[in-house]
């Protein structure tokens, strides 16, 4: 929970930066205008907010009443009613939301003001994309396990860094007319540095399970007799110190002749620093050390590309910084604008590459199944049955023998 009050923080910080940004060039028409149009910003600003935040709320509300047994009809409460009732229709509600803004944004036009107001609700829309693109594929990666927004964090500071010091010790070749002061050198320099320590990094984070853990579901809930609602609504997002091992945190070896499309020099060399630091010829990896090698060349290859398309952003609007919110450092938006293309790569790339028991669990199929009607239940029961007779299961033998879940 934490670590998402944190990320909303800072996306809030980058927003209010590109809004000042955007009204610090127009800023007589602002005053002329008056404060109507900073209040509109910030309020499409929440509708986006309710609706992503909102959406992971619906989830964790209506995924935590199925699998512990309730039903969504049948609370008791009036506030449990309005309350599921939201939750229920959250994707109605957000769209209404923004609508209301929408109108409240026509009947606000003036005449002589058009130009600055339609290109400031366009500021607007693309800000909040990008802003909520990038927060929302990092919360998912959360809820992959806290090392998947860690480990990438660190390796674009890794990258930012060296990039630095290579750039200061062996600078001399421009890299791209944007950065000035951007040098091949520090390019290389500061890739290689990446690349050797994601290794590191991977295999000392891995061994943290409440970084490899995703939120743990199976917690004891508490209920408010005068709400009828989950009081301990923060145990969604904790994660238990002790959890099993799954794929891709488990250990592995890999036997140093069986590895492809290796030289056979370098093949010798790593068994000799094998046998000299392990007294072994063979690799001890994870899964994960392996996508960490594909994560440190993203970052130190393409993610840079952020920062550079940020200082051309810079230059057009002839500032040096987007804020002055860290001091010395300028602004979050210069913080983070690596960290944006790093955060939407390992979402994509976890979906596509990565074998994970997803941290969402049975309970978002429960959520659906429990708003079916009976006719599309018995649809899916039968395919259930169907399914699991291919695989050569007995449902009714699986359940007096283990149990039926805790429903």
């Amino acid at each position: 929970m934490s670590t998402m009050v944190m990320i909303f923080a800072v996306q809030t910080l980058m927003t209010k930066e590109l809004f000042d940004l955007s009204e610090s060039q127009e800023k007589a028409k602002l005053e002329s205008a008056g404060i109507r149009f900073r209040l509109q910003k910030w309020y499409f600003y929440f509708c986006a907010a309710f609706t992503l935040y909102g959406r992971m709320g619906r989830h964790f509300y209506l995924t935590s009443l199925a699998e512990k047994g309730h039903f969504f009809m049948d609370e008791t409460t009036t506030f449990a009613k309005v309350v599921t009732w939201v939750m229920l229709h959250h994707s109605f509600i957000s769209y209404s939301l923004y609508m209301g803004g929408f109108v409240a944004f026509v009947l606000l036009l003036r005449k002589g003001l058009f130009k600055y107001q339609f290109s400031q609700f366009a500021w607007t829309h693309i800000t909040i994309a990008i802003i909520f693109l990038q927060s929302s594929a990092t919360i998912s990666n959360i809820f992959e396990g806290i090392i998947w927004f860690l480990f990438p964090f660190l390796l674009v500071v890794v990258n930012d860094v060296m990039a630095y010091v290579c750039g200061k010790a062996f600078g001399r070749t421009p890299l791209i007319a944007l950065s000035p002061k951007k040098t091949w050198e520090g390019f290389i320099g500061a890739m290689f540095c990446t690349v050797v320590m994601a290794p590191i990094l991977s295999t000392f984070l891995g061994k943290f399970k409440f970084l490899t853990c995703p939120p743990m579901r199976k917690t004891i809930w508490k209920t408010s007799e005068k709400f009828g609602l989950i009081t301990k609504f923060d145990k969604y997002f904790s994660r238990e110190a002790v959890c099993q091992l799954k794929h891709p945190f488990i250990p592995m070896k890999f036997n140093i002749d069986d590895v492809p499309m290796v030289p056979f020099g370098m093949k010798m060399f790593l068994r000799l620093i094998l046998r000299f630091a392990y007294n072994r010829d063979y690799l001890v990896l994870t899964w994960f050390d392996v996508h960490a090698g594909f994560l440190a060349l993203f970052a130190s290859i393409v993610a840079p590309f952020g920062g550079f398309f940020a200082s051309g952003f810079k230059r057009a609007f002839k500032i040096d910084d987007f804020g002055h919110t860290i001091p010395g450092h300028g602004g979050f938006v210069d913080r983070m604008d690596v960290q944006t293309i790093m955060a939407a790569f390992v979402y994509f790339y976890i979906r596509n590459f990565v074998e994970l028991s997803t941290s969402l669990g049975t309970g978002r199929l429960l959520g659906k199944i429990e708003l079916m009607n009976d006719e599309d239940l018995v649809t899916v029961l039968t395919g259930i049955k169907r399914l699991a007779g291919e695989r050569g299961l007995d449902i009714m033998e699986l359940l007096m023998h283990n149990g039926a879940p805790n429903l």
